[in-house]
Order: structure tokens, then sequence, then C-alpha cells
């Protein structure tokens, strides 16, 4: 027999059929009291195993973890971690899980299924119940006076919504106090709709409903529902005060339950010198708390499939939906919806209130002491065999006084709540504030309506309130105007006077695209604004756009079931998630969008993408991303050309190339899938347009703002008033005309710099377009036409996952240099900040071991590219100095500009631009330089014009499409360089000249200006040729703030958190003065420069949000003079504003604050990545191993510069310590 059932038996443990039983190893014999009987066929698991004194098991059953008192009687079924106090009992057929507690007595009969369900003293189930999520107490010691649910009742815990919510039913805590409340009877085959609270003395008659709160003492008949069908949305949620209040009170009996558990039955115990029940009562309470933090989480923080399902994360969208039905209402139903709207918004407001409200454990109170001190005098004096002989003979009068105490408990709890909730009570000034508007709204009804028959969509501001779009539609009664005119008119009418609204209105009707404007945002623009200065500008600032700096961008995510383009939109804005929906959605609308701001009529797009897939190792959501915009393109009808895995400035080549009459593909658009250097997690869309100059000369570039705005408000459109289907679109699949378009380019002399001693060339090909193994081959044909044998490339194997990866050794692309100016070799030792990245190592290897060579004249190369290829950084091996001179794009301008002026090549030269975040340095030797050949100005205001005989200057905005915008050489500092390329059209005759970012190309254009000038130099020795060429000026010193996972809302030109940058900024730069630089289409960017009395640049500050990424950033630029005074504006202002602007809900925020915690734990030592990531309990699919290196390479020097991070482990730094504090 085996030795485990011997020792129990040896124990006083009665088993009749030993050979019919098993009792896993983990259960502890020692927790197995004397005189329990274990009945055949029962299997016994689990090390909280906890069983008292004659009780009886089985037969035939599951006990894993089940904790019970004396005399306690469980038959067959399965039970999970589950408590029963002395006496409870359950017949056959159970089936009682997690978190169950049944008191004193309780019982239930037979087939009865239980989980986080707590049973009051001698509480009665019936049989065929399903009773999950629910507080029962009550009763007396009268034949038949204890509370009991009749056989076949239901408690129904799960809504439609997917929430879960739980009832009380009886007195709750108080009926500890047992004897003081009457039963309360459920019928048989009773339906309970939680959550619901039934008070004690109450009758529910067998075979009805309850749906509403039942006070104590009633006879509850429910009349039946009326048969009806209403509209219906999953994600509607009503009442959810009410949800909240029900559920609050309920999680409030569990709090007292709990002190009661520990501070009254514990003093029984104690005094008893139980040890098994103050052991058992333990077990109890932990029953009590799990229920406490299962309501907790379905209230605030429930996570199913990975996904948020708790009651405040629908608040949101349920919101959403009631001000679009607002927004259609009229009659008693405005009220109704406007209930639903506060209710929703003043739990949204107070929502981090009310969580630590939720989990707050209750204190000392006086009624307690009272209580106790009556206890301690019946404790003393008296003599009880049990707990509930105890509470049975304890006096009513004290009894009362344990009534009042836990009541007071409850009461004054619900107060607090109250409190915090009184918001959402007072609805009538709404109402009447309506009316008051109405009047004001009607003169202008027939126009406003007008200008939604133009798709001039007018909006409040808030995706997740889509219903000011339908305010200017159908309206019919007066009622229907209330609540929209209450709306409409924010700010008060008085302040926008007759005058302002006509010349917006006329500004309006007289726009001619599509636009989704921000009412609120106009009305407050004009009110602050004189009437004659209302203007285009004013509308456009007020217009809404999804766009970001380069194109739209953002981390992918699939969800489980599909959404509507409202939901994929509103995720995209709350979550900063593209979803396929909403990639549909965006290249569908984009078409239509051209199609109204060009005023013709396309029948192809041409739309390619670079090979990031997220989910490349997934059949099922394989290429999810690029069909969607497939799809969207082809819903719209039109002919699409898939060019598939292409570098992006193929797609400017590729219109131009289809540019002529015997073009079989006519075309004016392109579409391009990337999120250019961002990892694969993240995605995007970006546009390209051929269009004219005012020559009448076709130009490609990208989407200018106002095609950007019309696609919002088309975007909106369609979420509003889904689009009916539509025949299919034809897909042509045109991968052959796309590697015919840019071999051609990029194997054309007229595009092609000529080279002089370069002995050696890696290209890191990030993973990337270029990586593509078809234009690998025209590089392998490029390059030794231009006299580069000895080349080799890296980053050359795509999988979709690994783009721009920054993992490990196989670190690549160009996005990682960003703000390096030298890489020594010690930096790519492991552990360093450059270990992992074989571009560099390979580099520097070839260096040291030709080192001799290099010194004589020949140069070593590496072209670091970006995911999509039109930008890339260059790596200079200097053999002087056994190091890496990184080459960014101001320096390779500055060299390619220096290079076309020695070749007196002027007239290229009459306009080059560059962006806000060029080095100060880097302008400063531009201007000097080119002074030496030409007259020069430095345009600073859009206001100045180009002078037609000087070498022209021009700042733009962040964003190569303003560069793009001028139809000149430029660059941004980040490695795009904009340069003319020439492409011949398909019919071999037709030329166009195209300005766009070629990575690889311009990379050699930059590396072909360097060696010439090497070259030049012949009669000084080479290593005086290294220091004079390669110092053209000095090292930029830029210090750049970063904060991550942020609310870009709080920013805008004059918001708060403006002004107090802005103060911060001019006052700590005194003496000097700063001029600030002000962009039309770029208003929320802030840019200072710092000038001298010679008109150069001291230093430059430029503060602005990511257009691509979820970022903000200030960044100040100059040189190493002004290095202390920007350490201390960054150090200041970090902990100024990093934390309030900061998305704190936002998962990526809270795993940041998680990893940040472990590392201030650990602070001695590196922690290793997969340390971690099991942190944070994250799996090694692609998806959340892309979500976690989001986090770890925003916290990085790169980034934030909160941590050390090498590529293997992160370790804290000081500012990710004072973030902490």
């Amino acid at each position: 027999m085996n030795s485990t059932i011997v020792e129990l038996q040896s124990r006083g443990v009665v088993i009749p059929s030993p050979h019919q039983i098993f009792v896993d190893k983990d259960v502890i014999l020692s927790n197995i009291e004397p005189g329990v009987t274990l009945l055949p066929g029962i299997t016994l698991q689990g090390n909280k195993t906890l069983i008292g004194r004659n009780s009886i098991l089985g037969p035939n059953g599951v006990y894993s973890n089940v904790r019970c008192g004396t005399g306690v009687k469980l038959g067959s079924g399965y039970y999970d971690n589950c408590v029963f106090l002395d006496n409870a009992k359950v017949r056959s057929g159970a089936e009682i899980r997690g978190a169950t507690l049944f008191m004193e007595a309780a019982e239930a009969a037979h087939t009865v299924g239980c989980k986080m369900t707590i049973l009051g003293i001698k509480v009665v189930l019936g049989s065929l119940i399903n009773f999950c999520d629910v507080l029962i107490t009550g009763g007396t010691e009268e034949p038949f006076g204890f509370t009991e649910i009749g056989s076949g009742a239901v408690h129904y815990n799960f809504t439609p919504n997917g929430l879960k919510f739980a009832s009380l039913l009886g007195p709750g805590v108080a009926g500890e106090m047992f004897g003081l409340f009457p039963k309360t009877f459920i019928g048989g085959q009773t339906q309970i709709i939680a959550p619901t609270m039934i008070g004690e003395k109450v009758l529910v008659p067998a075979g009805t409903a309850v749906r509403a709160c039942v006070p104590a003492g009633c006879l509850s008949i429910e009349a039946p529902l009326k048969p009806s069908q209403k509209p219906y949305h999953p994600a509607l949620l009503t009442s959810v005060k009410e949800k909240f209040w029900i559920t609050a009170t309920l999680v409030s009996h569990y709090h007292a339950l709990y002190l009661y558990f520990m501070e009254v039955r514990n003093k029984f115990a104690t005094r008893t010198k139980n040890s098994f029940y103050q052991k058992l009562l333990l077990e109890a309470g932990d029953m009590i708390l799990a229920n406490i933090q299962e309501r907790f989480h379905w209230i605030f923080d429930q996570k199913e499939q990975g996904q948020r399902a708790d009651m405040f994360s629908k608040l949101p969208l349920s919101l959403e939906l009631h001000k679009k039905e607002l927004g259609k209402a009229s009659g008693n139903s405005i009220s109704f919806y406007i209930k639903q709207i506060k209710e929703h918004e003043a739990l949204l407001t107070h929502r981090e209130t009310l969580e630590q409200k939720f989990l707050a454990p209750f204190g000392f109170i006086p009624e307690q002491k009272e209580f106790m001190e009556a206890l301690e005098q019946e404790l003393s004096c008296g003599s009880f065999s049990s707990y509930l002989d105890f509470i049975l003979k304890l006096p009513e009068s004290e009894k009362r006084k344990g009534q009042r105490w836990l009541n007071s408990l409850i009461e004054k709890r619900m107060e607090e709540f109250q409190e915090i909730l009184k918001a959402s009570e007072s609805l009538a000034p709404i109402v009447l504030e309506s009316k008051k508007h109405t009047q004001e709204f009607l003169p202008y009804f027939s126009r406003f309506k007008k200008l939604y028959q133009q798709n001039k969509f007018l909006f409040n501001g808030d995706w997740n309130s889509p219903q000011m779009g339908l305010l200017n539609g159908d309206w019919n009664a007066y009622t229907d105007l209330q609540i929209p005119a209450w709306q409409l008119w924010q700010p008060k009418p008085e302040e926008v006077n007759h005058e302002k609204m006509g010349i917006l209105l006329d500004l309006l009707e007289k726009w001619p695209y599509p636009a989704l404007v921000h009412w609120p945002y106009l009305l407050a623009l004009a009110a602050k604004t004189n009437a004659t200065e209302i203007s285009e500008e004013t509308i456009k600032r007020a217009c809404f756009c999804f766009h970001g700096t380069d194109g739209l961008r953002g981390p992918t995510f699939v969800p489980n079931t599909s959404m509507s383009l409202m939901e994929s939109i509103w995720h995209f804005l709350d979550k900063h998630e593209i979803t396929p929906e909403f990639f549909y959605g965006l290249a569908r609308n984009t078409v239509l969008a051209w199609e109204s701001f060009s005023g013709k009529k396309i029948e192809s797009i041409l739309v390619g993408c670079d090979p990031r897939d997220i989910y490349s190792d997934d059949p099922r959501r394989q290429h999810i991303f690029y069909q969607s915009v497939v799809e969207g393109i082809l819903s719209t009808g039109k002919q699409a050309h898939d060019l598939g895995i292409v570098p992006i400035p193929c797609m400017p080549y590729a219109l131009a190339y289809c540019d002529c009459q015997e073009s079989s593909i006519q075309t004016s658009l392109a579409l391009y899938k990337s999120a250019s250097h961002n990892p694969a997690s993240q995605d995007g869309l970006k546009i390209f347009i051929k269009s004219y100059n005012n020559q009448g000369v076709a130009v490609y570039t990208k989407a200018p703002l106002v095609l950007e705005l019309t696609i919002a408000a088309l975007l909106y459109k369609d979420a509003l008033n889904p689009p009916k289907a539509k025949d299919r679109g034809v897909l042509h699949k045109s991968e052959k005309m796309a590697k015919e378009v840019l071999a051609r380019t990029m194997l054309d002399a007229k595009n092609l710099p000529p080279l002089k001693s370069v002995g050696f060339l890696v290209a890191d090909l990030a993973h990337g377009a270029f990586a593509a193994p078809i234009y690998q081959d025209i590089l392998r044909e490029m390059l030794p036409d231009l006299g580069v044998e000895n080349f080799f490339f890296v980053g050359n194997h795509p999988d979709g996952k690994n783009i721009n990866s920054n993992h490990g050794q196989d670190r690549v692309g160009a996005a990682h240099l960003e703000n390096i100016y030298t890489i020594s070799r010690s930096d790519i030792e492991e552990g360093k900040k450059f270990y992992g990245f074989p571009a560099l190592k390979s580099l520097l290897d070839f260096g040291q071991q030709n080192r001799e060579k290099l010194q004589n004249g020949s140069t070593a190369w590496a072209i670091l590219v970006d995911g999509d290829g039109d930008r890339s950084y260059v790596a200079l091996y200097n053999p002087f100095h056994d190091n890496l001179q990184i080459i960014d794009g101001d320096e390779s301008l500055y060299y390619q500009a220096l290079a076309l002026a020695q070749a007196q090549n002027i007239h290229s030269l009459h306009l080059l631009a560059f962006t806000v975040e060029s080095s100060v340095p880097f302008i400063n030797a531009l201007m000097q330089s080119l002074k030496k050949y030409n007259p020069m100005q430095l345009l600073l205001s859009e206001e100045t014009p180009v002078s037609p005989d000087k070498i022209n200057l021009k700042l733009c905005p962040v964003g190569d499409k303003h560069i793009l915008k001028q139809q000149c050489i430029g660059a941004e500092s980040s490695g795009h360089i904009v340069r003319p390329y020439h492409v011949a059209a398909q019919d071999l005759h037709t030329k166009h000249k195209v300005f766009t970012g070629n990575g690889i190309l311009s990379s050699l254009y930059t590396i072909s200006a360097i060696t010439s000038a090497l070259q030049r130099e012949k009669e000084t020795p080479v290593s005086e040729r290294f220091a004079k060429i390669l110092s053209p000026y000095q090292i930029p010193y830029n210090d750049i703030l970063y904060i991550y996972f942020v609310n870009k809302k709080l920013w805008y030109r004059n918001s708060e958190l403006w002004q107090q940058i802005h103060d911060f900024l001019t006052k700590a730069c005194e003496p000097n003065l700063l001029q600030e630089v002000f962009f039309k289409e770029e208003k929320d960017t802030l840019y200072f420069v710092c000038l001298d009395q010679s008109e150069s640049i001291l230093f430059s500050v430029l503060a602005r949000p990511s257009g691509t990424e979820n970022k903000f950033g200030i960044k100040f630029f100059g040189d190493s003079s002004q290095k202390d005074f920007f350490a201390k504006a960054t150090e200041f202002l970090f902990p100024q504003i990093a934390k309030s602007m900061k998305e704190s809900k936002s998962n990526l925020c809270q795993d940041e604050q998680k990893i940040l915690q472990y590392l201030l734990k650990n602070e001695t030592r590196s922690v290793l990545l997969e340390e971690l990531k099991n942190l944070l309990q994250l799996s090694d699919s692609s998806s959340e191993n892309a979500y976690f290196m989001t986090i770890v390479e925003a916290l990085s020097d790169k980034c934030q510069k909160m941590a050390f991070y090498d590529g293997k482990t992160l370790k804290i730094k000081p500012r990710g310590k004072s973030f902490l504090a």
C-alpha cells in the first residue's frame, strides 16, 4: 500500500478503501486532522490542503487546495481553491472553484456550481444552481429561517458587453451578526442579472427575473420584458454609475468582512486557543481578498487574451457612442443620453481617486471599540464549543453593537464615493444651457446644413465622441437642435460676434476641399483674433490631421475581432496603434482625397513597401498590413500596380517613369507602406504625388498639408457612414517594372558621382528595402562600374522582423547614429554603446589590417541606410586615429555644396535647404564657405523672397517634404539628402528631373566630394589633409531632451505647456536675445535662434512633438561652449515636464516604470534584457519582443538617457533615478 496512505491512517484518518483514493505528493499530511474520512474514488491535491476533524470527503471527487473546518461534508465533484468553515455541506455533482467561501453550516444541494461566491452562516443553495460572484448572508435560528436560493436559480454575472459583475443578497457583512436579519428567499428557476442588490427579508417568487435592486422587506415581481426591436451596439454601456456603485458597495462589504474575520473571529480563535481555526481563518481571509481583487480587475484593470476588458477600458468608446446618439436624440431621450454621458465623464474624471478608494482597507472607528469591549466581556465569562455556538449565544444587544460598527464602515465608505461622484448629479442646467444656445444657433442653421452637404464636418475635437459630424445632418424638429446647438457653441457665442461668425462661414463655404474642422478650437481662435485677421490660415489651424512629419506612422496591432473604421481610428488616437482596418480606410481615402484635391479622376495607383512584417512567421497574419493597403486602394474601383518590396526613392522615380503619353500606366499617385528607420513593430503610409509648379513643369513630391487635411475629412465621413460596396478594382503585379525603373535610374551615368581612391566599402542595408536580392544585384553592378571593387553588404537578409534591428550582434541601419560624430575601437567592444554593429566592426577591422595603405591615400567607408532606403549616414575610417568619423546629413550637404561651388556650379546652389534640426556650426560654416564663391543670404522668415543673384540658404521645418517643396538640393541632419535625379520615362525619350532622397546614391555623392577634396590637396601630407578636410567646422554639440510615450494633445501653440517652455527658455537664455521663427505649415513648432552682431547663429532651440513617433523633444543646437548651459537646461526641464507629459495609463508607460524600478533595485549591475522581459511576463512572439524593444530603446542614451544600453543589458542612469524620485 502507498506510504502516504499508510501515514494518513496512522494519523487517525479513516480511509475505507485505501486502494481507491489518490493523495498527491504535494499535500502536507500534517494538515489533515485525525477523524477525517476519505471515501473511495477521491483525489486529494495541493499544498494548501487543510482538513479539520470529522470532515468527510467523497465518494468520487477531485479536491485541490480545499480548506475545511470541522464536520464539513463534501460530496462528489470538483473542488479547487475554496474554503469551508465548520459543518458546511455540499452534496454530489458539485463544481466549487476559486475564492469560494462557505461559512458555518452553509449548504449546497446536488449539482451546484460556484466561483467567487461567499455564503454566510446557514445559507442554503438548492440543486441545479449556477451561482458565481455573489455574497449571500442573513437568516435566523428559527425553523427554515435560513436564507435560501431555490433549485434551478441562475446568477448571470457576465454582460453582453463582455463585463463581469457581482451581486449582494441579504444584509451583507452585517449578516455576521446571525439571527438579526430575517431570511431572504429566492424562488426556484429565478434569474438574477448582475449587478444587483437584494435586501434582507425579501421574497422573489419562483420563475421570475431580477434586474433591478430590491430593497429590504419587499415581495419582488418584475414585469416581463415587452417584445421590441431596437438599435443595439455591444460597446454601448448604460447606467455605469449604478453598476459602479453596486460593485463599490459590495467591495466595501468585502473589506468590512475581511476586517471582521481578522479582528473578531481571530480574537475568538486566540481566546479559545484554537490554532487550527486560526489557520483556517487566514485562508478564509485570502478568499475574501481574492474577491476584492476580482471586482477591482473587472472595473479597472482586467485583461483577456492580452487586451483590456475592464469597465473603465470600455468607457471611452461607450461615451463616444452616447454622444453620437445624443446628436440624433430628441424629446425625453435627450435627458437620458445627457445622464449617461455625465455618468461616464464623472467616472473617467475621477478614475485614480476611485481606484485608491476601491482598494483602501478600513481603519478604526469608535463603534468598533464599543463592540470589541462587549465581545471581550462575553468571551471572558463563557465557554463555547465553536464560533457558531458563540455567535448564537451572543446577546442581541451586543449583536446590535456589531451591526452598528459594520454598517458604519459601509456607510462612511459609500459617503466618500458619493462625494467623489457628485459631479454627475445635476443635469437640468445643461438642458437649460442648450436651449439658450439654440436661439443663437438658429440663424445659421441653413449654412451649417450646406457645409455638411459640401463634406465640411464640424468636429468637437474628440474622436472618442464623433457626434459633431452628425450635428450638421438632417435636423427637422426644433428639439433636435437643442443639444447640437449646445455642443456647437463652445466657447460662449457672445465671444464670437456675428461679424466673425459670418467670416468663418464664408471661408468654410469657399474652402475647396472636404474638411474636418475642430469647431470649438476654431471658435476659440476667432474669439482671440481680430475680424480682419481671420483667414484661410485660421481654418487650416483648426482642421484635424492624422499625418505627421513624414506620412503617418505608429506601432501596429491586429485585434482578435475586426474593428469598424471608427473603432480603428479611435484605437489609433488612443493607443497610437495602426490596425489593418485603419490601413484599409487610410489607403482608400487617400485615393479619394487625391481625386478631390487634384480635381481629376485617376485610374491607376502605384503601391509598394519595405520588407517589414512583424507577423512574417504567422501564416494567418502574414502581410496583413500591406494587403489592407492594397485592398483599400482596390475598394475605390481603381487599378493598383503593386511594385512589391522596393526602396522608397523608386516611388517618385516610378511616377516619372509613367509620365509620358505612351505609358501603359497613367497615374499621379503612389502609396508606400513603411515606418522608415523605426523597428518592425511600427509601420506607416507615405504619399507621393505628381503635380505641377508655377511654370507648368511636373514635380514629384510628397503630400501637401491640405491633402492630408482632406484625407482626415473623408476618413471621418467613411467612419460615420460606411460606404456601399462597389466593384473591386484590378490588381497588377508590377515588381518587374519597379526593378527596371530603379536599375535605369541608379545605373544612369548622369545620376552617379565620380569616385576616387575608394579602397573598401561596406554597405549596411538595414535588412530593409535595398536588401531585397534584386536590388542588391543593382548595387553589385553599379559599384564596380564606379571603381569600387572591394565591397560587401551587411544587414542584407531581411526576414520582415529584423528591419532596423537594434538587438544583439545584428544592430543595423542609420537610425542608431544620430548625434554621433566619432566612434572609437573601444566603443564597439562588448558591453559598449556600439557593440553589435557589423558594418562598424567590419570597417574598423579592415582599417586596422590595411592602415598603412590607407595612410597613403586610399580610403575605407561604410554606408548605413535606413529601412526604406531614403536616408543614410556615412562612416569614414581615419587611419591616423584608428577611429571612425560619422558624417551626418548636415556634413554631407556641406561637402556636396562645397564641391559644387568649387566646380563653379553656382546654378545648382541658387537655393539650398536644410531644417531646424541642422547643427549651428554647420549653418555658420556653410554661410562662411559659400560667401567666398558668391553673395548669399540666410532665409529665416517665410516672408523673405529668394534672391535671384545670390546663394539662398532656406531654413525649413522638420521633414524632407518641406525640402522637397523647395525643389532644390537640401538635407536633414538625420541623413536625408535631397538631390535631383534624371529619370527616363517608359518611352525612353521623355526625361524628368526628380528631387528625392536615395540613401545609397546620396552617400556616394558625399564620398565623392570628400575623396575629390583629399585628392586636390596632393602637395599636403595625407594626415594633414585628413585633419583639414575632415574638420570643416567645430564638432557640433547638441543636447536632446526626449520624452517618450506622451500625450501630444498637451502641446500646441500657446498651450500651458508651450508657455511654460517658452518662458523658461527666454529667461534661461538671458542676456542673449532669442528670435522666434514661425512656420505657417508647422504652427506648433517652437524654434528659437540666438544671433550675434555679425548675424552668425550662437545656438538654436527646437521644441516639438515627433510627427512619426510617440515622443516629444526639446533640442539644443550649438557648440561645446554651450555644453554646460544645455546640460543644466535639459536636466532642469526633464523632471519638470516628463511626468506630466507621459500617458501614464498606457501599457508602455506602466511597463517602462516597472523596468526603471527594477533597474533601481539592481543599480549596482547591468541587467540582461531577458531578465527584464521575464519581469514584464512577455512571450518571445515577434509582436511582444518588438513591444519590449520599444521600451528598451526609449530608456537608452539615444533617447531619454534614463539607462545605459549596450545591445544586451540595461543599467540605470542618474536621470532614471531622478525620474523615479
